[in-house]
């Protein structure tokens, strides 16, 4: 093989990779297409966030103390846990980034206990896949990120939540505008 027909086959390799990079999937209904940087979270009311916690749950459009385990559902975590209820805010906020993770559950009773993939070893029990929204606002500094699982299933079974599955569970509390 001469060094023109190397040449010519790295060039028509990298072109088609870069092909391939436009190809990347935008379907809002698909549970593989993440919440882009740089988009925005609308909070169009003020959640109270319950003493002793750093979250508030929101499924199908209300806010719920804990979200039922069988459907998808988001939650807005704030950075400090304090013995007394706090305020998020209506506000705008910047989506830094989106991070993909899976929680894994097992149940006990009325006991449900949920670990973070890295503390489990056997992968057993059911699993939530779900998409961290880093969020951002320089008026409330305070505000860490938005969660949104799928509902807990068998590993085989479980997906993430679409964009559009999770503007169901924000309903008209927020609006998530893609960039």
């Amino acid at each position: 093989m001469t060094r023109w027909q190397v040449r010519c086959g790295w060039i028509l390799l990298l072109s088609g990779l870069s092909a391939c990079a436009n190809l990347i999937l935008k379907d809002e209904n698909s549970p593989y297409y993440p919440v882009p940087a740089g988009s925005k979270l609308i909070l169009h009311q003020d959640l109270q966030i319950p003493p002793d916690s750093a979250r508030v749950y929101l499924q199908y459009g209300q806010v719920v103390k804990a979200p039922s385990v069988s459907d998808p559902y988001c939650r807005f975590e704030v950075n400090d846990v304090r013995p007394a209820a706090q305020t998020l805010r209506a506000d705008e906020f910047v989506v830094r980034k989106t991070q993909m993770d899976t929680l894994y559950i097992s149940m006990q009773g009325p006991l449900v206990l949920a670990a973070m993939q890295a503390m489990v070893s056997d992968g057993g029990g059911d699993v939530t896949l779900v998409w961290y929204l880093w969020l951002d606002s320089p008026r409330q500094p305070n505000v860490r990120r938005l969660i949104c699982g799928g509902m807990f299933d068998y590993p085989y079974r479980a997906r993430r939540p679409s964009i559009n599955e999770i503007r169901v569970q924000l309903g008209h509390i927020a609006t998530l505008i893609l960039k």
